[in-house]
């Protein structure tokens, strides 16, 4: 029996464009930023990956690396105008990273589950367009939102024990005993 599967994967997106209900209007305070519609999303994602079992079963191990190409990602906006926000768009970007999962059994009763992921982000193409309202749009969007901040590296770790114990004399449904140390 084979144990071990590498893949890989080609995937084209699409997200169609729309109206926003709650979109901002111009006034003295800040330009708008949240247009009364938004534009389509499209990505082409890539990713290649393992998945292998070893030690007779004992052990799994998953892995994969991918890379997402983006136009016109769409994000929740917030206006500077109170109450207003919606949909908009990020004219190209690229996502990018890699996930390994470990699971393996100790012992008949425990498993030792291990994590790490990692990922990368960036706007590739810049908000300064030539067209000066969509360029204020976007402009002032990325500054009234900020960056979205998320680590770019996360790691878990679990040591998990589970034993199962029959009742004896009992009308009651042998129990499952476990969590997480």
């Amino acid at each position: 029996m084979k144990t071990e599967c590498f893949y890989v994967s080609y995937t084209k997106g699409y997200k169609p464009g729309g109206s926003n209900l709650t979109y901002g209007r111009e006034n003295i305070v800040a330009p708008i930023v949240v247009l009364p519609t938004f534009e389509e999303e499209v990505v082409d994602a890539y990713e290649f990956g393992l998945k292998a079992d070893l030690a007779g079963g004992r052990t799994r191990i998953n892995s994969a690396f991918f890379f997402y190409n983006y136009e016109g990602l769409q994000y929740q906006a917030t206006d500077p105008e109170l109450f207003q926000g919606g949909v908009s768009n990020i004219p190209e970007s690229e996502i990018y990273g890699a996930e390994v999962e470990l699971s393996t059994y100790l012992t008949d009763s425990m498993i030792l589950d291990a994590n790490l992921s990692w990922i990368e982000t960036e706007i590739t193409a810049d908000h300064f367009a030539l067209d000066n309202v969509q360029s204020d749009i976007a402009t002032n969007a990325l500054l009234a939102q900020g960056v979205n901040q998320f680590s770019d590296q996360v790691q878990s770790c679990a040591l998990n024990h589970n034993e199962r114990e029959e009742l004896k004399n009992s009308n009651f449904q042998p129990i499952v005993y476990g969590g997480v140390f």
